[in-house]
């Protein structure tokens, strides 16, 4: 499946100034448990007069990295920069602005359902994650970007949709920074099951001219309970042998759908459909790391076609 972006209009993606007396500009940030512990340390000393104070009160309070990684006043500060970029930290002080808002845990125990809800909204409403929001609406009916690096060694390069000649928005070269920040959007975006991201190769798609890093984006919408992919198939006439790539990108396309949600739904409906419907599988040497997420397995073998019978 190609994509000729030849003729694609390319428009200059150009990042909001930041606000006077910001600062760091970016928060790169990867760990929602960070950011929820952080804050309930300041939330609970009510701030701190500085980075030093803060940094003893992890070691009391055993507060530990999620990646394992020993806190170090940089690293530290790195997250109370990103609450201060959220609203959620005073600066200078790091007292919470809004005492209202609060998480229930503090330490390595999971996110619970309101956290990830607060998490959510901080989310959508940052600045800087609602500039590459701002990408899926531009990208009209689909709602789908393709990312991809455009002689660059960062995401820079972002097509509106999936249909040759889609305009392209383009980093402008000076903002690495911007370009960094992709992937913590894209991070944040899968961790809170928000957005999907798949590399291009699961679906055999591809640019003409050829991109690197080329990955399909979107924002997931919930399935309905009673959806069924067989009742799909058959209103739409698709054809009797499917590669079930395509198939999921016609979903995908129409409905945006979660690909682990597909992947569920199809499996089940074809193990209690077996009179109708026969999965067919594939050699293991052509399974990519990629496939192995998104494919249906059964008995231990990875699918790759659905046959009507």
């Amino acid at each position: 499946m190609n994509i000729d972006i030849r003729k694609s209009k390319v428009i200059a993606f150009i990042p909001k100034a930041e606000d006077e007396g910001k600062g760091w500009s970016y928060s790169f940030v990867y760990s929602l448990l960070d950011i929820r512990n952080i804050y309930s340390l300041c939330y609970k000393y009510d701030g701190f007069s500085s980075i030093t104070d803060c940094l003893s009160s992890c070691v009391s309070n055993n507060i530990v990295s999620e990646s394992g990684k020993k806190w170090t006043k940089r690293n530290l500060l790195e997250v109370i920069n990103a609450l201060i970029n959220f609203s959620l930290l005073e600066k200078g002080s790091m007292r919470p602005v809004d005492k209202s808002v609060k998480f229930e845990n503090m330490g390595g125990i999971a996110l619970t359902e309101k956290e990830t809800c607060l998490l959510k909204d901080i989310y959508i409403r940052y600045k800087r994650f609602a500039e590459f929001w701002a990408l899926f609406e531009l990208s009209q009916e689909e709602r789908i970007v393709l990312s991809f690096n455009y002689a660059n060694r960062f995401t820079n390069s972002f097509i509106l949709g999936t249909c040759s000649n889609s305009p392209i928005y383009r980093i402008i070269p000076n903002r690495t920074d911007t370009m960094r920040f992709w992937d913590v959007f894209c991070s944040w975006g899968e961790k809170l099951h928000m957005l999907e991201k798949v590399s291009s190769s699961f679906f055999h798609l591809e640019t003409i001219p050829t991109t690197s890093g080329l990955s399909l984006i979107y924002k997931i919408n919930t399935m309905p309970e009673d959806f069924s992919i067989l009742d799909y198939i058959r209103s739409h006439n698709l054809k009797r042998i499917m590669f079930i790539p395509d198939l999921f990108f016609m979903l995908i396309k129409e409905f945006r759908y979660s690909m682990k949600e597909m992947k569920l739904k199809l499996t089940t409906e074809v193990l209690s459909h077996l009179d109708q419907y026969r999965f067919q599988s594939t050699s293991l040497i052509n399974v990519s790391k990629y496939d192995k997420d998104y494919l249906p397995m059964v008995n231990n073998v990875y699918m790759s076609h659905l046959l009507k019978l």
